[in-house]
């Protein structure tokens, strides 16, 4: 009656609630649930016997697929909220239900809260997402779009994720090396001063800065570097940077090696 009645907890705090039962009872010494047992012990097993009905359905899923549908509405009380419902052949269900009273419904938000929803069906059943046409949802679609591409490149060259088929790895293994490289150059010239002058005047693009984490962010870096690589070579080569050899040599002489080795 609590549970499918949305009852506050409370109500079992009322000596009314607890009389009724007494009176309606055949049992004179019966005891109703109290408001402790409702909200802990009780509220567990209601759950676990929610998720053993559920369990047919999840089970469908991987044979099935599922549409995430999420959308966002005000209640009564100008409460705002953003549900998502997972839909599949067997059925709807309800995935999770939050409150954004108080909170800036921005892109990230429903985004995360995607990509969480996509994570708890697992991603490969993921069929579509299906949102309404606000642009922040759009927006939110696009980042979602970001993070599975960091997701499918990350485990590009990870040879844990390629134990099974080595022939993939060994022709993508090259792909590490080339990006270790370049993030070695990029920090040298960051973290030098007088290197970083330097290659402000030489080229009107900036260096990315990356985030280790992201691992497309690391192709889109290979992307910058192959649009200055020959200015960054002419700038290895010019006087001007002889003159500032001393500084960090053994960095410099790598670096170096790096980018004129092809020209040798």
């Amino acid at each position: 009656m609590f549970y499918t009645g949305g009852l506050p907890f409370n109500l079992a705090r009322n000596p009314h609630y607890r009389n009724s039962y007494i009176r309606a009872s055949t049992l004179p010494s019966y005891v109703p649930p109290g408001y402790n047992a409702i909200r802990t012990t009780l509220l567990a097993k209601e759950k676990a016997n929610i998720e053993k009905h559920l369990q047919p359905l999840k089970l469908s899923w991987k044979d099935k697929g599922v549409n995430l549908c999420s959308a966002s509405w005000s209640v009564a009380q100008r409460r705002s909220l953003i549900n998502v419902i997972s839909i599949s052949e067997s059925g709807p269900m309800m995935l999770r239900v939050i409150n954004c009273h108080g909170e800036y419904k921005d892109s990230d938000l429903i985004a995360n809260l995607i990509i969480e929803s996509s994570k708890e069906v697992g991603y490969e059943n993921v069929v579509q997402v299906i949102t309404d046409n606000a642009p922040v949802c759009a927006k939110a679609g696009a980042t979602i779009a970001i993070h599975t591409l960091n997701l499918a490149l990350k485990n590009i060259c990870t040879p844990s994720n390629c134990l099974s088929n080595m022939d993939v790895y060994e022709l993508c293994s090259w792909i590490r090396p080339i990006a270790e490289d370049v993030m070695y150059i990029k920090n040298f010239i960051m973290n030098h001063g007088m290197k970083l002058v330097m290659f402000n005047d030489h080229f009107p693009l900036k260096l990315f800065v990356v985030a280790p984490t992201r691992f497309a962010s690391t192709v889109i870096m290979f992307k910058r570097f192959k649009a200055i690589k020959n200015g960054l070579q002419q700038m290895v080569i010019s006087p001007k940077w002889d003159d500032y050899r001393l500084d960090d040599r053994d960095k410099t002489a790598r670096v170096n090696e790096m980018l004129l080795d092809d020209l040798m």
